[in-house]
């Protein structure tokens, strides 16, 4: 006689965990959906860039220095909260829909990923900090790639493929940097090295606006 009512309580709670569990999801996506615009307000208006890095760049008349900023970061991959901050990111770029807007996202988590890269090797973690800095160069093509979908190229998508030629060029600097020490291990530092110096240069020898 009672197996009717517990079906039936635990068919209720199961509804209510659902409701739950989606409320807190359409929360969660508000949340994030916020953070989008706020962030890319702030990107836009050059607010999260302090880290500076210089790098020579290659122009007709010789070889110019610059300065690439990186964003600052609070979160590293060795903290059990990186995967939140990774999950966050992750729809950043699922709800960016315009290509250029996408592009600058990936490029910001890539930025963002180097300046995690120097903070490891300031803590020692040698290991994690060159990884780190291979995913940030994954993301970095990443963002190149995506920056190609523009139909119409304008001013502004001119100057952001100079951009991500600019912080191939300051990736370099930082890997350097950090191997200073020579504590990573040779073999991959240097075939990651050899990769990004092939991708920079093809990226200078494509661009004729820089």
């Amino acid at each position: 006689m009672c197996f009717p009512f517990k079906n039936k309580i635990s068919g209720q709670l199961i509804l209510s965990l659902a409701m739950v569990i989606i409320g807190f999801s359409i929360l969660y996506l508000s949340i994030i959906r916020a953070s989008l615009e706020v962030m890319t307000k702030d990107n836009n208006e050059n607010r999260l860039r302090v880290e500076p890095i210089e790098f020579l760049l290659d122009k007709k008349d010789g070889p110019e220095k610059n300065v690439y900023k990186l964003p600052e970061v609070k979160t590293l991959p060795n903290s059990p909260l990186y995967s939140i901050k990774e999950s966050r990111d992750f729809m950043w770029v699922l709800f960016s829909h315009d290509p250029l807007a996408k592009s600058k996202i990936i490029l910001l988590i890539a930025d963002k990923k180097m300046t995690e890269s120097i903070a490891l090797s300031k803590e020692g973690c040698y290991k994690l900090a060159l990884d780190t800095s291979e995913e940030a160069i994954n993301k970095l093509k990443y963002a190149d790639r995506t920056v190609l979908d523009i139909k119409k190229e304008s001013i502004e998508s001119r100057q952001f493929k100079n951009e991500i030629i600019k912080a191939g060029l300051a990736y370099k600097q930082v890997l350097i940097k950090i191997n200073l020490e020579k504590k990573m291990d040779q073999d991959k530092y240097n075939k990651i090295i050899i990769d990004l110096d092939k991708w920079n240069e093809e990226k200078q020898k494509n661009n004729k606006e820089i």
